[in-house]
């Protein structure tokens, strides 16, 4: 006749579990697993996890908790602190720097002095980035507009729905065309179309190739050879090679540059 006996493992009245809370007889002494036994999962309906004095719960499922600590070991490399509301209260290390959101939902920034900035401020389609007082404004008119908060005027804007950039309040809208072309022979002329209103241009830049690469500017007279100018009519940018002192850049590649009015 055999006997087996079996190993009775510990049931939870021995951790001071009575059906209800399960709390241990000592305070700080029970420890759940070890570093070679561990749990698979640690599952929590409702409620909260206090680990310390740190509350963590879900929030439309989303970890929250008060304020978030990120530091190493004993403060030695300095911590980022990021919350929400109010401002928080300091830490001990002197090299902190914290992060955190006000009630006007402004992104705020304390530096390790004590020093406290408002970096961003945003609503639904503003931005401001602070202490610069920069404000990129983003609506259904502009794709992104600039300006010093405070200011009624826009110091820099980027039009995409009408291809244009404003620079400075009541200034023109304005575009920037390249155009190429070739230049004509010694002596005569050449025509690029623009394909613009010639009464919005304000103005425009035109180098041609020498022979050698380099790109000259009109009425280039410190070197012979190379003089050309050029002028613009209703529909082309004309370019002339004068007679005698081109023969260094006639048949060249020609690069025009128009900036105008939109």
């Amino acid at each position: 006749m055999s006997v087996t006996r079996h190993t009775r493992s510990p049931d939870l009245e021995e951790f001071g579990y009575s059906g209800g809370d399960l709390v241990p007889r000592e305070d700080g002494v029970s420890v759940i697993g070890t570093e070679n036994k561990r749990f698979k999962e640690l599952r929590v309906v409702g409620g909260s996890i206090f680990i310390g004095g740190v509350e963590l719960e879900d929030e439309e499922g989303c970890l929250a908790t008060d304020e978030f600590h990120a530091h190493g070991r004993d403060g030695v490399s300095g911590y980022l602190k990021v919350c929400q509301g109010t401002t928080p209260s300091a830490h001990s290390e002197a090299d902190h720097i914290m992060i955190w959101a006000d009630s006007a939902d402004k992104l705020r920034l304390e530096m390790p002095d004590g020093a406290d900035y408002t970096v961003v401020a945003a609503d639904e389609n503003l931005l401001t980035i602070l202490p610069g007082d920069l404000v990129i404004d983003v609506d259904d008119a502009e794709a992104l507009l600039i300006r010093k908060e405070g200011d009624t005027g826009d110091v820099f804007v980027v039009d995409t729905i009408n291809n244009k950039v404003v620079i400075g309040t009541g200034a023109p809208g304005i575009r920037i065309v390249k155009l190429t072309g070739t230049a004509p022979a010694e002596g005569g002329s050449s025509t690029t179309a623009h394909g613009l209103d010639k009464t919005k241009i304000i103005s425009a830049t035109v180098l041609v190739t020498n022979n050698t690469g380099n790109q000259i500017p009109p009425n280039f007279k410190s070197v012979n050879n190379h003089e050309f100018d050029f002028f613009i009519d209703t529909t082309n940018v004309y370019v002339y090679c004068k007679a005698a002192n081109s023969s260094n850049i006639d048949g060249n590649a020609v690069t025009i540059l128009i900036i105008y009015e939109e």
